[in-house]
């Protein structure tokens, strides 16, 4: 009689435990049905490539995706004036990749823990870059 209610309990620990840790890594919201990861990156590709400066100061790194050990996937070079609109497209593409992960992560699967530090970017004949110089934080 108490196998049962041991079992019971066990079972229940064991989803609570699980439901707290994906509260803990935050709740993947999902961006809107009609957008995929690929024409989001698309767009920031799209942005980065536009991304004209001046100086180095105008050009900034913008993390986008999300790896399954943490930190971002990828890192753009972005210019102040495409930064706003490339933030929310980097967000929403941020969001479909951490659910990717969940579903991985539920399947066993196990991600590359490799970390890509902030690249160097700067100002390259009125475009901003990644340096070559730094790290370069680029996953094509």
């Amino acid at each position: 009689m108490r196998l049962p209610l041991i079992l019971a309990l066990t079972a229940a620990g064991a989803l609570l435990g699980l439901a707290i840790t994906a509260c803990a890594n935050g709740p993947a919201t999902m961006p809107p049905k009609d957008e995929s990861a690929e024409s989001l990156m698309q767009k920031l590709r799209a942005l980065e490539a536009s991304s004209t400066c001046k100086a180095a100061a105008d050009c900034h790194a913008l993390p986008v995706g999300e790896r399954m050990c943490g930190g971002p996937s990828a890192w753009l070079a972005m210019s102040g004036a495409n930064l706003p609109e490339a933030k929310q497209l980097a967000e929403r593409f941020t969001a479909l990749r951490k659910i990717a992960n969940q579903k991985a992560a539920a399947e066993g699967v196990a991600g590359t823990c490799e970390y890509l530090p902030e690249p160097a970017v700067g100002c390259v004949n009125g475009y901003c870059r990644i340096l070559p110089t730094g790290p370069s934080g680029r996953v094509d």
